[in-house]
């Protein structure tokens, strides 16, 4: 299991930090996280394609501006490689660590914890999986996720539901914990991505449900590439 910490550099902001903790299971799964000048970035997706998709994405990673851009370069790379299509999901945490941005391709969709609360995050809009037809021809959409101090984005390739039900209700303690917490009620092949927002001043738990605030999605379609 790997553990990282990865602080957010705007000083003007109160002291935060980005805890993960990863597990990739058995099945050889996608699972890639990367700091870059536009912030923290994750890739999550089956193994069809993994090779192919792991080089591009750390080649290009640090350089495309844009979440969706970055997708798009990925697709470039799975069809000159004749690779198979893949399904998979993308993320960008911002700097500040205050938002997130969400692309899925056919991926099951992240869990959103806070407050005792687990949520998935479904995609307003489905897209096909990556190299499944001609990604060019589709208009990718980003999703923006505002992200409170104490929450927690659980990624992982199968089990949603599953995961959901067990973490409703309890204390999730740090990513490590709710990773090893799951690892034994799921299947080994499921790779499993925590990463949360530490909050310097309360524990989550402490927060009151009148208190509680819910993520809200902000959709920005991309123009169509032509």
């Amino acid at each position: 299991m790997a553990v990282r910490t990865a602080a957010a550099p705007d000083a003007t902001t109160p002291a935060t930090a980005l805890t993960y903790a990863a597990d990739p299971g058995t099945a050889g799964s996608l699972l890639a996280v990367q700091e870059t000048p536009f912030g923290t970035r994750v890739l999550i997706g089956d193994a069809r394609g993994r090779a192919v998709v792991l080089r591009a994405f750390r080649a290009a990673a640090g350089q495309a501006p844009t979440l969706d851009n970055l997708v798009g370069r990925l697709g470039y790379a799975l069809r000159h490689a004749s690779a198979d299509f893949t399904a998979l999901l993308a993320a960008q945490f911002s700097p500040d660590l205050a938002t997130v941005q969400l692309l899925n391709l056919g991926h099951p969709p992240p869990l959103f914890l806070h407050c005792g609360v687990a949520r998935a995050l479904r995609p307003a809009r489905r897209l096909p999986p990556l190299g499944l037809g001609d990604p060019a021809g589709h208009a990718y959409a980003t999703e923006t996720v505002r992200l409170p101090a104490g929450a927690t984005l659980l990624f992982l390739t199968d089990g949603v539901d599953e995961a959901g039900a067990r973490l409703s209700g309890r204390r999730l303690g740090s990513p490590q914990d709710m990773v090893r917490a799951l690892r034994g009620g799921l299947a080994h092949d499921v790779a499993l991505l925590a990463m949360r927002r530490d909050d310097p001043e309360q524990d989550e738990q402490a927060v009151p449900p009148s208190a509680r605030r819910w993520p809200t999605l902000r959709m920005r379609r991309m123009p169509e590439r032509s």
